[in-house]
């Protein structure tokens, strides 16, 4: 038992090392972020303008191997509401596209370009401190040219 909390330990310190932001839920296709997806990503303890927002905190990385994006988000602010609406069945479904801002870019070190999180549904894996999410993106440099970059 100690050595998976030592298991645990380390991936929870290896998330906490990522770029820590907030994340509104909801479609960046309507114009008050309804529905499901992301909507947008701000920097930490972002407020947004409109009071029935769903705003998580969350640590964001890249897995370098993968080419996929790590975004694990503090299940302790993921409230019961939340989970039946956007974590249904443990899945998180992005219905459109969702382009990083270049401040995302540029703290994961990323070389400049336009990323996108693709549309998909993935699921939702939880361990009692984080709810992760592993994302496909896609970009002009390809994910083969992240790769090398590592």
């Amino acid at each position: 038992m100690h050595q998976l909390h030592a298991i645990f330990s380390d991936y929870h310190a290896a998330c906490r090392r990522g770029l820590r932001l907030s994340v509104q839920l909801g479609s960046p296709r309507s114009g008050d972020c309804s529905s499901v997806g992301i909507c947008r990503m701000q920097p930490p303890d972002y407020l947004p303008r409109q009071s029935c927002a769903v705003v998580l905190p969350a640590y964001l990385r890249l897995d370098r191997p993968t080419g996929r994006l790590l975004l694990h988000f503090d299940a302790t602010a993921i409230t019961e509401a939340v989970r039946r609406q956007h974590f249904p069945a443990d899945r998180f479904r992005v219905p459109c596209s969702y382009r990083l801002p270049s401040w995302v870019v540029r703290g994961l070190e990323l070389p400049a370009a336009v990323y996108r999180i693709v549309p998909g549904e993935y699921p939702a894996l939880g361990d009692g401190e984080f709810t992760t999410l592993s994302v496909g993106i896609s970009t002009a440099v390809g994910v083969r040219a992240l790769r090398v970059a590592a």
